[in-house]
């Protein structure tokens, strides 16, 4: 197996500077196939702006972002543009056109990126739909979809294309916990039969710890752990002790957590 093949997602020395400020500061990791790797950390460590590096929206300043063995650091804006596709990008909610039905919001990727007719489009927008729980919803409006509802249209959209890695933006943000804990098991049930590979952003330390094969915590522009769920929790950090010793009441306590024992304790 080559290394892009066992390795689809390689981070190497990434680092993103906005005048003065060094918002990442040398971020490595890398993601095997089929796995889910969780970037978490408190606002402002990082992670929305490494997201975008890793789907092309920014250029780093320095270092490599290679994905399926292509580094997109080096490509220019035609070339992204060709390279998105074998991108599923899922946007923190949703981010479904209103002005159009849930089944045009899922098959916009196939009518931009693909010659097929309307009524193969069409299957494979039900496909894709039932695939993540929406039978029956390609005629709904997406005012008509419930919150969690709308992240799994959005999950639709971005498997159209069969994209040979995922991103994933707060995918439990502003979910109740039941929900959220649903679409998580969407996530595990994906991984297991479709064979997904992921980055998956969040701030959501029970979502973390439930759909995560490894982790890998962001503070202040640097990657300060990474391991399995079990792993991150044996780390030898006070600070991260502290945060994944306690189970938070709900999702709003997690970012008190974090202001807790990464903000006004000084770093």
């Amino acid at each position: 197996m080559s290394d892009a093949a066992e390795h689809p997602i390689e981070v190497d020395d990434v680092r993103m500077q906005f005048g003065a400020r060094e918002v990442l500061r040398g971020i490595s990791f890398r993601v095997r196939a089929g796995e889910t790797y969780v970037l978490m950390g408190p606002s402002g460590c990082g992670k929305t702006t490494l997201l975008r590096c890793l789907v092309g929206l920014l250029r780093p300043t320095g270092g490599h972002v290679r994905i399926l063995g292509e580094d997109l650091v080096a490509m220019d804006e035609d070339e992204l543009d060709r390279f998105r596709p074998r991108i599923g990008m899922l946007f923190q909610f949703g981010a479904l056109l209103n002005s159009m039905s849930v089944g045009d919001n899922v098959g916009l990727p196939l009518r931009e990126r693909t010659d097929l007719d309307e009524s193969t489009i069409h299957a494979i927008v039900k496909m894709k739909l039932s695939m993540v729980g929406l039978e029956g919803t390609h005629r709904n409006m997406p005012s008509e979809l419930s919150g969690g509802m709308k992240k799994r249209a959005g999950l639709a959209r971005a498997m159209a294309l069969d994209p040979a890695v995922y991103f994933f933006d707060e995918p439990t943000s502003g979910l109740d916990p039941v929900t959220a804990s649903e679409f998580d098991e969407l996530v595990l049930t994906l991984k297991r039969y479709v064979g997904m590979t992921a980055v998956v952003v969040t701030h959501d330390l029970d979502s973390a710890f439930r759909i995560a094969d490894r982790i890998g915590v962001l503070y202040n522009g640097k990657l300060v752990a990474e391991g399995t769920p079990d792993e991150i929790k044996a780390v030898d950090d006070p600070r991260i002790r502290s945060f994944v010793a306690r189970e938070p009441r709900s999702r709003a306590d997690h970012a008190a957590v974090w202001q807790k024992f990464f903000v006004d304790d000084g770093g």
